[in-house]
C-alpha cells in the first residue's frame, strides 16, 4: 500500500490495529511522514466543519430514490433488457445504429465499375548525370550476395 493511501486510512481510522501501530513507529521516525498525517488531519477537520449535515428528509428522499431504480433481485435478464430499451434514448440508439450498419454495408459491397483515378502522377525518376557516381553504384551492386549480413 502506498504511503498516501495508507495515511489517508490511518486519519479516516481504517487501520487495522497491528499496520495503526506499525505506522506510528514510522511516524515517529520520519517527520515528513508525520507532516503529511497531520496535513491530511488538518484537511479532514476543516472540510468536515465546512459542510453543514445533510437534513434528514433529503437523505431519506434520495435513498428511496436510489431504492427505486436499483434492478430487482430475482428479475430476469429479459425484463432489464425490457426496461433499458423502453428508455426514450434507445429508439435514437437504435436507429442510429441500423443507419449506420447499413451504410457500411452499402459501401463494403457496392461494385465499382470503373478503377479510381490516380490522383498524383508519379516523381520522375533520378537521371545520373556524374558517370563516376553511377559506375561506383553498379560495383556496390556487383559486389552484393544478397545475405543480410552486408546490408546497412
Amino acid at each position: 500500500m502506498k504511503d498516501e493511501e495508507l495515511l489517508s486510512d490511518y486519519v479516516d481510522g481504517r487501520l487495522a490495529a497491528g499496520a495503526r501501530a506499525a505506522l506510528e513507529a514510522r511516524l515517529a521516525a520520519q517527520p515528513a511522514l508525520a507532516r503529511r498525517a497531520r496535513v491530511l488531519k488538518a484537511m479532514k477537520s476543516a472540510l468536515s466543519g465546512s459542510a453543514p449535515a445533510m437534513p434528514a428528509d433529503l437523505k431519506a428522499e434520495l435513498k428511496r430514490r436510489a431504492r427505486a431504480r436499483a434492478p430487482r433481485r430475482g428479475s430476469s435478464w429479459l425484463e432489464d433488457l425490457r426496461s433499458a430499451l423502453s428508455a426514450p434514448w434507445a429508439y435514437g440508439a437504435g436507429a442510429a445504429a441500423f443507419a449506420a450498419a447499413a451504410l457500411t454495408v452499402v459501401l463494403l459491397h457496392h461494385p465499382s465499375g470503373t478503377a479510381p483515378e490516380a490522383r498524383f502522377s508519379p516523381a520522375p525518376a533520378a537521371a545520373f548525370n556524374d558517370p563516376a557516381a553511377a559506375e561506383g553504384l553498379k560495383s556496390l551492386w556487383r559486389a552484393d550476395n544478397g545475405g543480410d549480413g552486408d546490408e546497412g
